[in-house]
């Protein structure tokens, strides 16, 4: 036993007990820990004895240090009565006490138990459960953290299944995202090469705090996400996405379909292709099929307008890569124009707005052929003349104006023949459009309108028919 690693913050020695002392305590450990064991598991304790006690409890640990095995039961039980003690001293003895467990105790006698009770809501309550998360996180981390590395190997598997069972909400506090985490990176600091075994677990897993972190401690999830990478012997952060990227992917694809506004899972989806990088190329299919999931009509608002702006992130990220072209067809089919037809109730504006900015981004940016936004003129414009003639939000006709002045801009050189027969595409709805909003009740509409028009009028050969 290497004494050099014991925590001696509260010991009432500096160094490991003597021989001597460590055979008096325990020859005599079922009668002192019987008793100490007794005074703490009463409620009407003051500070100062409740700290005592601990303290005390703590320095019989150092003193019999493997004997304590016989106890280890009750001991858990203390831990988990104190670690949400009001004050932080205690807090802090309590996980020293959890550390000299782990230290002195085999991982075969500790984590089996600890890991099946640790996480129990007590008298079936959850709402407990969860208020304590934090404090038996630390405690987890303490027992990690004290187990000796090789003898901790075989219940990797346990502890990375535990982690990823945790029902984590989709805006964790800080302190309990620092925790999951702190454990994720004490486990893979414990597996080393066995890392290679749980990549995916391992990545999955931090994927999922990260989405939860609702974006606090961006520096410590990149940290264990490089630490992974080391671990797994990858060369770069690219490498791991790429690997990590198709079992991912159809797994979000396949739970998109039951996404809601709560559902903490698309988060991860954000990240995870947010982060891709280049690895992204290859599964664009993948993406579009699960904001296709998310914005069917029958999703939440939220749901469709937190998609639809994650999208116009993708376009800004990716909007430089070639293959990203090949799919906004189908983002404008599939996803947007489905998105901008009317639906009852107020908040639904705010989605048809959030898709005629992002299909105006698409056109700025060039991000899809002529031909192909030509191909589906005629169906974009039916929406777009109903969110026009929409009175009740000025927003969606301000978006819908500056549109439809980069559509015409865009299009240019299919207007050489308006209002002509031969033409195959109408723009007959173009004009009255336009005219009926120089008279709107807002005055940001009726410029964005008239900007429109004056594009409309400069195209090539444009004929009006009497």
């Amino acid at each position: 036993m290497d004494s050099s690693k014991l925590r001696l913050d509260y010991a009432a020695f500096k160094v490991r007990p003597s021989e001597g002392t460590r055979f008096v305590i325990r020859k005599n450990k079922d009668s002192l820990f019987q008793m100490i064991l007794d005074e703490l598991s009463t409620w009407s304790l003051n500070l100062e004895i409740r700290l005592r006690l601990l303290i005390q409890l703590y320095n019989y640990i150092l003193c019999c240090e493997d004997a304590i095995a016989s106890h280890m039961k009750t001991i858990f039980r203390v831990l988990l009565k104190y670690v949400d003690d009001d004050s932080k001293e205690v807090q802090h003895v309590v996980l020293n006490i959890a550390y000299a467990v782990a230290f002195f105790l085999s991982p075969d006698v500790v984590f089996p138990y600890f890991l099946e009770n640790l996480f129990v809501p007590e008298g079936g309550s959850e709402g407990m459960l969860r208020q304590s998360l934090k404090t038996r996180l630390q405690i987890l981390n303490e027992l990690v953290r004290g187990a000796n590395k090789e003898k901790l190997a075989p219940h990797i598997r346990t502890l990375i299944n535990v982690l990823a069972s945790l029902e984590l909400e989709s805006s964790e506090s800080a302190n309990i995202v620092e925790q999951l985490l702190c454990l994720v990176e004490l486990i893979m600091d414990s597996a080393k090469e066995q890392c290679k075994e749980y990549r995916s677990r391992l990545f999955s897993t931090i994927l999922n705090v990260a989405a939860s972190s609702g974006g606090v401690c961006q520096p410590a999830i990149d940290h264990n996400l490089e630490k992974l990478r080391t671990y797994c012997n990858l060369e770069s952060s690219q490498q791991l996405y790429s690997l990590e990227l198709p079992a991912q992917l159809k797994s979000l694809a396949d739970e998109s379909k039951g996404w809601n506004k709560t559902s903490t899972r698309r988060f991860a989806f954000k990240l995870l292709v947010l982060n891709a990088g280049e690895a992204i190329e290859d599964y664009w299919e993948l993406v579009v099929a699960v904001l296709e999931n998310c914005t069917q009509q029958a999703k939440d608002f939220e749901l469709k307008c937190d998609v639809i702006m994650f999208l116009e992130n993708v376009i800004d990220v990716y909007g430089e890569t070639p293959k990203l072209e090949e799919f906004t067809e189908k983002m404008l089919v599939k996803v947007l124009i489905p998105c901008c037809v009317w639906k009852a109730g107020k908040y639904h504006s705010n989605v048809r707005r959030t898709s005629i900015n992002c299909i105006c981004k698409i056109v700025n940016k060039n991000l899809i052929a002529r031909a192909v936004l030509y191909n589906h003129y005629q169906g974009l414009m039916s929406v777009l003349k109903s969110c026009l003639e929409d009175e009740w939000a000025a927003d969606l006709r301000l978006a819908s104006c500056a549109l439809l002045k980069a559509l015409i801009a865009f299009l240019s050189d299919h207007l050489t023949g308006i209002f002509l027969k031969h033409v195959d595409i109408d723009y007959s709805d173009i004009y009255p459009l336009l005219l009926s909003r120089l008279d709107d009740s807002q005055d940001a509409v009726r410029l964005e309108a008239f900007a429109a028009l004056s594009a409309f009028l400069a195209t090539s050969k444009v004929k009006i028919k009497e």
